[in-house]
């Protein structure tokens, strides 16, 4: 009988790919604080030296059977570090408790994307203003906003903007097999979300912006650029598939579309392509 490590090593990328999908998946069940994170880290460090010293012993087998532990370890670690709720008292998270009416000030950090009612972009926060008091009060992280209708196509990624919303922490569900829309956000550092009433809330800033704050935002400025002539030269019936393909939007890829993906069998290209 073959050892465990040889049939290991002859699908290595397979294992440890899974091992990592699995490390991932397991995070979600389980809520750690800044403490038991610093010791898993400081586990994963003791694990991978032990692991390069084994090598140079030439314990080949046992290296590569340690492998599959340290990279689940790994997954886990990496989307704990996602599911993190943001500390500082400055955070967008810990300034908004619960729905409340603000001013914000931030940069268009993405396209807008448009479902054929409502439009949604990120915003990176500056300043916030609450009604009851007058003063700005700095502020980090992000917000995820919506708007009823097309988003102004004079506002573009990288932008400096003045926005009145609502804004609110995203609900989260704890049923199991539920999607966890929340969850979902704060892997993609969104921990806020809002609302905006009407364009008439939106209003840009004019600054003049340095060589890197363009370069940061130039790939998102050219996915609008793309998505407005798709817009204009491709037929409606299939604007949102070109979209998802070309610019990673998939908000337009309507019901039909998308039944027809999973049906063949190859809904996966839409996924990895809009992730």
């Amino acid at each position: 009988m073959r050892h465990p490590a040889s049939h290991i090593s002859n699908h290595l990328l397979v294992y440890l790919t899974l091992s990592f999908i699995i490390g991932i998946a397991i995070a979600s069940q389980f809520s750690l604080t800044e403490i038991d994170i610093s010791d898993l880290c400081l586990g994963l460090f003791i694990c991978m030296s032990l692991l390069i010293m084994l090598h140079f012993l030439r314990w080949r087998r046992t290296v590569v059977c340690l492998f599959i532990p340290c990279l689940t370890a790994l997954g886990f670690y990496h989307a704990q570090l996602s599911l993190q709720v943001p500390q500082g008292t400055d955070h967008i998270f810990n300034r908004i408790k619960e729905k409340t009416e603000v001013v914000v000030i931030g940069t268009l950090a993405t396209a807008a994307e448009f479902d054929g009612k409502t439009s949604q972009v990120m915003v990176t926060t500056e300043y916030i203003r609450f009604y009851e008091s007058p003063a700005l009060q700095p502020t980090t992280g992000n917000i995820l906003l919506h708007l009823q209708g097309h988003w102004p196509s004079v506002l573009v990624p990288g932008d400096k903007l003045i926005v009145r919303a609502d804004l609110k922490r995203p609900d989260s569900s704890h049923t199991p097999g539920v999607f966890d829309y929340a969850q979902h956000l704060a892997r993609k550092d969104i921990w806020i979300s809002g609302f905006v009433r009407s364009p008439l809330f939106l209003q840009k800033l004019e600054e003049k912006q340095d060589m890197l704050h363009t370069l940061h935002y130039l790939p998102e400025r050219i996915r609008t650029r793309i998505g407005e002539h798709i817009d204009i030269s491709v037929p409606a019936v299939i604007q949102g598939l070109y979209r998802a393909i070309l610019i990673g939007d998939r908000s337009r890829v309507d019901e039909a579309t998308l039944e027809t993906f999973k049906g063949s069998g190859t809904m996966h290209i839409l996924a990895i392509i809009c992730t």
